[in-house]
């Protein structure tokens, strides 16, 4: 199976087994704001590497986690350039075109969700899984299923507001949670304190290294990012909140988050949470989008119609 998890600024590109054991990956740079042909072509070609590498069989299915259309658009506004062109439904055609076989497309924190449950928490009645990279997102499992809402927007964590803040976003609200805490918010506090950076990965390394000004903003990140969460934990009282995506590298990221969560949630909602980074590191995002995979081709008519056909074809 052939598995990608895209994000904003990167992507990581794997080949895995059956039972979604990763074969070989590799992360690669990516910007979507190029747009969805030249991410197509980046994916095409990372494939084909893979599974020469990996001296791999037939392919059987592609399962691709990315951001949601409105991620994609805001990023792309955000950098000045045209939002035309990120439609899902072609990107997932353009995939199944090249490699004649099954492509599973859905939100990337959605397929990070879905690993860790499986992996870590399968016996969650609920769990939300968090991701904190260049935007904030999430995704809600219930009873082993990620939910979706009425109109796949289920999980928008970085656009509820946050109290005394009049950021602009680029949702084009103001006072959002992705444009005081994210990690392109973090990039943008740095220069305004006078000292330019180009990625959020530089600003962790300066606050892991002692860096003040860094830790600062990351320590202020986490609180704010605990407080929206609490509203999520007294609504769902979930078993865990597993967290993953650049800013979980951070030391005083966590210690931000746990102070504003546990101070604002209600007491009974938060007793029993556990608050972890995923367990499954950087190939959580790949093994969820193996998963989905599976759970379609080897779903008993999927295999039924192999078997008559004699290929896993779409």
């Amino acid at each position: 199976m052939l598995a990608a998890h895209l994000g904003l600024t990167g992507a990581r590109v794997a080949v895995t087994d059956l039972d979604g054991d990763v074969l070989a990956d590799r992360f690669v740079d990516v910007d979507v704001a190029r747009g969805p042909d030249a991410l197509l072509h980046l994916l095409h070609a990372t494939f084909e590497e893979l599974s020469a590498e990996a001296a791999t069989g037939p392919v059987v299915g592609v399962g691709v986690g990315t951001p949601s259309t409105f991620e994609l658009k805001a990023y792309a506004r955000g950098h000045g350039l045209s939002a035309a062109g990120w439609d899902r439904d072609h990107f997932r055609d353009a995939l199944a075109q090249r490699f004649r076989v099954p492509v599973l497309l859905d939100l990337d924190v959605a397929m990070l969700a879905l690993a860790e449950h499986r992996a870590s928490w399968p016996d969650a009645e609920v769990l939300v899984c968090v991701k904190l990279g260049t935007l904030i997102d999430a995704a809600v499992v219930v009873r082993g299923v990620p939910i979706r809402g009425a109109d796949g927007l289920a999980g928008e964590l970085g656009h509820i507001k946050v109290v005394d803040a009049d950021d602009p976003c680029v949702c084009g609200s103001i006072g959002c949670l992705d444009a005081v805490a994210s990690g392109s918010a973090l990039v943008r506090q740095m220069a305004t304190a006078g000292r330019p950076v180009d990625h959020v990965s530089q600003i962790i390394q300066l606050a892991n290294d002692g860096d003040q000004d860094a830790v600062h903003l990351i320590r202020r990140s986490g609180r704010r990012i605990g407080e929206v969460l609490s509203s999520v934990v007294n609504l769902l009282n979930p078993a865990g909140i597993s967290l993953w995506g650049y800013l979980t590298e951070a030391e005083s990221l966590l210690a931000g988050i746990r102070e504003s969560l546990y101070q604002t949630a209600l007491p009974g909602s938060s007793e029993h949470l556990r608050l972890a980074p995923t367990s499954l590191g950087d190939l959580a995002g790949v093994r969820g989008a193996a998963l989905s995979v599976t759970d379609t081709v080897l779903e008993p008519r999927a295999v039924e119609r192999a078997v008559l056909t004699g290929s896993w074809s779409a």
